[in-house]
């Protein structure tokens, strides 16, 4: 995990201003003390944490683990509504064109909106909980529903769902009356479906159990929004697939062609909560044409493509563009030796199923922070090696 110096910057500007407002007086509501705390969460966390890192390295426990200032920063300010409304002005560049005043004001609007989806982060099944927060993260970026609130309170029917399983057509008719409640539009119900579904697929396997009868009313109901028979079949056929794959002379854009459409088809299925067992036909595929790349033989890059090659992926990690460096060494090809390729697919491999597993709840924050930084020191690793 890499956050930059720039942004680290402006946080802590940001910070300072809104405590020093707050000093002369000029915040006194109760809504506007929540600002100041988060204000000093950043400033606290930004200056302390150096401090932290020492102490930590000199007790010399959690040895072996590397933790950064930026995963630590991160982790204490992951929920702070103010520094994750910084990020956004700083990565829409509208920072520096917006007074202190301004980034008070926005932080009042959105704080309102964020605190009424916030509840349904907190509901008695975790498993709806981690999904609400990243379907939080997709919707906040998109005009589907004008109400954000809205589509939380619909699909909190699903915790109806874990308690009345036994009653499924009751369940789903009752699903179907709240979106008609709320004159849904037919591609905002199909988005309600999908998440219903995911949840389902995705549950353990009790809850799954539980609620096989309700995944079957809610998938019919999908599907008779966007009939099966109007979709594009032939994506699913892995005869089209390798006919596709063929069409490319390139063997790695080929491999790459392969691995795409398996993981795309993996995150429909979980979507919809439907499996056909497309993937493993893909991953044969797959292996099929790993064999007959490595058995062949393939022409070597000069000294000093390799040279920029290595030093174009090491800006990459340094800026926190881990999945661009892997993407650059295979468009790239670093090396013919069958070995490291073979290691950059496999990191590439885990990455996405790493971003997989985030977009679906299944692993936390620290988790995912430190399977960040193992594969970005993995790369670098690769490119130091085949540097020498």
């Amino acid at each position: 995990m890499k956050i930059s110096d720039d942004f680290k910057a402006i946080a802590y500007k940001t910070a300072n201003q809104v405590i020093e407002k707050f000093r002369n007086k000029e915040l006194k509501d109760k809504n506007e003390e929540q600002i100041v705390i988060e204000a000093t969460m950043i400033k606290v966390g930004i200056d302390k944490i150096p401090s932290i890192i020492d102490k930590q390295t000199q007790s010399r426990k959690n040895r072996g683990i590397e933790i950064t200032e930026d995963f630590i920063l991160f982790m204490i300010c992951k929920n702070n509504h103010l520094f994750n409304r910084t990020n956004e002005r700083f990565n829409l560049e509208e920072l520096e064109e917006l007074s202190v005043e301004a980034i008070i004001a926005d932080w009042k609007n959105t704080k309102n909106e964020f605190d009424g989806v916030e509840k349904y982060f907190n509901t008695k099944d975790e498993h709806f909980n981690n999904n609400a927060y990243y379907w939080h993260l997709h919707l906040r970026d998109s005009n589907l529903f004008p109400e954000i609130e809205l589509p939380f309170e619909i699909l909190s029917e699903y915790l109806y769902f874990l308690d009345n399983f036994r009653t499924p057509i009751t369940c789903v008719e009752k699903l179907k009356k709240k979106m008609d409640e709320y004159n849904l539009t037919k591609e905002q119900k199909i988005f309600i479906y999908d998440k219903i579904n995911g949840l389902i697929a995705n549950a353990d396997t009790g809850t799954q159990n539980n609620l096989a009868h309700i995944n079957i009313e809610v998938l019919d109901s999908r599907w008779s929004l966007e009939p099966y028979q109007d979709l594009n079949i032939e994506k699913y056929s892995i005869e089209f697939i390798a006919e596709e794959a063929l069409k490319i002379d390139d063997l790695y854009e080929r491999l790459k062609f392969l691995k795409h459409r398996k993981i795309e088809y993996e995150r429909e299925a979980e979507n919809i909560g439907w499996d056909i067992g497309l993937s493993d036909e893909i991953q044969v595929e797959i292996e099929v044409l790993e064999k007959r790349m490595n058995d062949n033989k393939f022409n070597t890059k000069p000294a000093g493509a390799i040279e920029n090659i290595l030093t174009n992926v090491q800006e990459f990690i340094k800026k926190g563009y881990t999945i661009e460096a892997i993407n650059y060494l295979i468009d790239n090809r670093l090396s013919e030796n069958e070995s490291v390729k073979r290691d950059i697919y496999l990191l590439s491999g885990q990455w996405e199923e790493l971003e997989r597993k985030i977009n679906l709840g299944l692993i936390n924050d620290a988790d995912a922070g430190l399977t960040r930084n193992r594969i970005s020191n993995a790369i670098l690793k690769i490119t130091n090696e085949f540097g020498k």
